[in-house]
């Protein structure tokens, strides 16, 4: 196909923005080595970088024996702009000092730039073919947060962090309450509002059937609900979808010896009804983070 020809131009050239930006942030890792806060930041953001491009050259070979539909191409004007962004880093990083706000300005640039609408393209294409590509989009807009994060920790970036508010998110993470009680369940999900997107579910069969079609970062589940309970429903998820369980917390008035046991054995979280607001915030925002 024609289309094909465009996919194939696109690929390189995220691999080639991948590599530039691990390796920009490790030059930046070593220039603010004085600053350990601040040198492991750029590194973490490095290995990070390193692990988007193994992935976007998965698709590289995927793409080599497949037909792509692909009418969308990537112009000079993005490259150019993209790449400018990096050279500027560089450039700021040769000045004596280092001036720690402008060079985390280029970073901002370039992680909220079309470089990164670009890569989401490519994986959203790509992923009725290889389910590796499935949660991409939670890897970068986490990705973008660490950043956001770490600059709502320093007081001299304020400026830079309001700049960040008004950027475009390329996901939202979702939740799932699973939950038969309806004041409860209308409770978490005010509760949750400002975590994510957050779906309801009466009872464990509609939790799977919603699991199926959407990528929940945390599933939090009550045990004791009709049709299917949390245990069955997370028995159930865990079968058809290896490594969901990770997200799940339980919710739960009561642990006896046998729940107790199940939870240590499957190194499940859960919270213990009542909770507060504070607590159940606290361990939702540790899975999203994880």
């Amino acid at each position: 196909m024609v289309y094909n020809n465009h996919m194939k131009v696109l690929i390189p050239w995220l691999i080639e923005m991948e590599e530039r930006a691990e390796k920009v942030y490790a030059k930046a890792s070593a220039a603010f080595s004085g600053d350990n806060e601040l040198s492991d930041f750029f590194k973490a953001l490095s290995v990070e970088e390193a692990s988007h491009r193994a992935l976007i050259e998965k698709a590289a070979g995927l793409i080599k024996d497949i037909d792509v539909v692909s009418p969308i191409i990537v112009d000079e004007t993005a490259r150019e702009e993209v790449a400018g962004h990096f050279s500027r880093c560089e450039r700021l990083m040769e000045e004596d000092p280092v001036d720690c706000g402008a060079v985390l300005g280029c970073v901002v640039s370039a992680e909220f730039s079309e470089w990164n609408e670009y890569f989401l393209y490519v994986i959203n294409r790509l992923k009725p073919e290889s389910s590796e590509f499935v949660k991409a989009a939670v890897y970068i807009q986490h990705h973008k947060k660490r950043i956001e994060e770490f600059v709502a920790g320093r007081e001299e970036l304020k400026g830079l962090l309001e700049r960040i508010k008004g950027l475009p998110r390329v996901w939202e993470d979702s939740i799932l309450v699973v939950e038969d009680d309806d004041d409860i369940r209308g409770i978490l999900k005010e509760v949750l509002f400002n975590e994510g997107l957050v779906d309801t579910a009466g009872n464990g069969r509609e939790g799977l059937e919603k699991i199926a079609g959407r990528y929940y970062s945390v599933i939090l589940s009550d045990w004791d609900m009709p049709v299917m309970n949390g245990m069955e429903l997370y028995k159930a998820a865990v079968a058809k979808y290896p490594g969901i369980g990770d997200r799940f917390i339980f919710f739960t008035g009561e642990i006896d010896a046998e729940r107790g046991e199940f939870l240590q054995n499957n190194g499940l979280k859960f919270l213990s009804k009542p909770a507060s607001i504070r607590e159940i915030r606290k361990v939702v925002a540790g899975v999203l983070s994880s």
